[in-house]
């Protein structure tokens, strides 16, 4: 193999390796919130503070001449920042399966409104999914067992909007 082939292995190999440590990252989550005395909007507050640190060094001063692109960036630094906080509240109220169950709706919540939103085509595996996914949610959430799974299903599922 040569020098340009194993340079790309490896880069790739990099690439897997930080996806997968960041969704095991994401996934301590709700280890991290039980351990801890923090409520969800200041965890949420935290770590997007956190998050938002490299920016001092990084950006320059040339971007934020397009006044457009910077109402975008901050409203979707807000949007981000009420998903944390919503999920985050959700992991902390309640059972955790319930949070991270409706959390994870975003893809059929894009799926389903991209056609009118996006204007992309209509997708039939979507149509199809739907149902099979808000049946097996229901039939993982159906029997609730304690108190705040209703809350904190809503929770969840706001965050997923």
């Amino acid at each position: 193999m040569n020098a340009r082939a194993l340079s790309a292995r490896a880069s790739t190999l990099s690439g897997v390796l930080m996806v997968a440590g960041a969704a095991m990252l994401w996934g301590l989550w709700p280890v991290w919130l039980h351990a801890s005395a923090v409520e969800g909007p200041a965890a949420a507050f935290i770590t997007m503070a956190i998050m938002s640190l490299p920016a001092a060094v990084v950006l320059r001063r040339a971007p934020f001449a397009d006044r457009g692109a910077v109402k975008a960036l901050l409203a979707v630094g807000v949007c981000d920042a009420l998903t944390a906080g919503l999920y985050f509240t959700s992991v902390n109220r309640g059972p955790v399966v319930v949070a991270v169950l409706t959390h994870y709706l975003t893809p059929l919540v894009v799926a389903l409104s991209a056609p009118w939103l996006l204007g992309e085509q209509r997708s039939i595996r979507a149509l199809i999914a739907a149902p099979l996914v808000l049946g097996a949610l229901t039939a993982v959430l159906g029997r609730p067992e304690g108190e705040g799974v209703v809350v904190t299903g809503l929770l969840g599922g706001a965050s997923a909007f």
